[in-house]
């Protein structure tokens, strides 16, 4: 089974966000299910804190419930279980890189990999989920922005997977 691992700083906020709205719309790719699946993680968390409550409601109202997510850091195990691995921000790509060398060939951004920016992309920025921490505005633009991510990967996950 392929995993996809999502990347961000404290995994309270955008790569949960990704995990689980992966694992909602897989459901319209039914050709996927069993085949891939998703796990998420922090290169900075703290194991078993909870989603930030704004990420949350985000996420409920695009119809995602994350309230039993926690938190978990980066770990080689996850590393080693990833087929592949989506960070949020480039700048995830080198803290993967220095903790675990071994990562880098199926390391991306998420915004890269859909566009077709295989590893760290040129422009940093462009490929950037932005952080909505402690900024109330922008978790509701976040997790649409990273749903419009996720329907793109699981199209490209579709041609690519054996089917």
């Amino acid at each position: 089974m392929k995993t996809v691992l999502f990347v961000c700083s404290a995994n309270t906020c955008r790569s949960p966000m990704a995990e689980m709205i992966f694992d909602e719309l897989i459901d319209e790719h039914p050709r996927l299910r069993g085949k891939v699946r998703s796990d998420s993680a922090g290169v900075l968390a703290f194991d078993g804190d909870d989603i930030m409550p704004l990420a949350r409601d985000a996420l409920l109202r695009i119809g995602v419930d994350g309230s039993k997510h926690r938190a978990k850091r980066v770990n080689k195990r996850l590393i080693e279980e990833a087929s592949i691995i989506l960070t949020m921000e480039a700048h995830h790509i080198d803290e993967l890189k220095t903790l675990y060398p071994q990562c880098e060939d199926k390391t991306h951004t998420l915004k890269g990999y859909v566009e077709g920016v295989m590893g760290y992309p040129d422009d940093d920025c462009l490929y950037d989920v932005d952080d909505p921490y402690r900024r109330i505005d922008m978790y509701e633009e976040v997790a649409s922005d990273i749903k419009e991510e996720i329907n793109k990967l699981l199209i490209l996950l579709e041609e690519e997977v054996e089917l």
